[in-house]
């Protein structure tokens, strides 16, 4: 949540979260070679990697802050 761009393994952990690839983050496969390429990437097109960091701070700071995540906590004790 400090607005910098992620680069993460391409997981199904992020995607169970409600991040997308591509808006709120960048994927990599877990090789060396592949980070590099993102890495590589990325900085040749600083707008588009300042846009996916803009908007992963945006999807974190709404849905993993403290008040949004005990919020959700409640409501789901609320149900039990």
């Amino acid at each position: 949540m400090c607005g910098c761009l992620y680069i993460g393994l391409d997981d199904a952990m992020y995607t169970g979260l409600g991040m997308n690839p591509g808006v709120h983050y960048l994927t990599y496969n877990g090789s060396y070679d592949d980070l590099i390429r993102v890495i590589s990437t990325a900085i040749q097109n600083q707008d588009y990697s300042k846009k996916i960091a803009q908007e992963g701070y945006q999807f974190a700071r709404q849905n993993f802050s403290e008040i949004s995540v005990s919020s959700k906590l409640m409501q789901l004790l609320e149900r039990c």
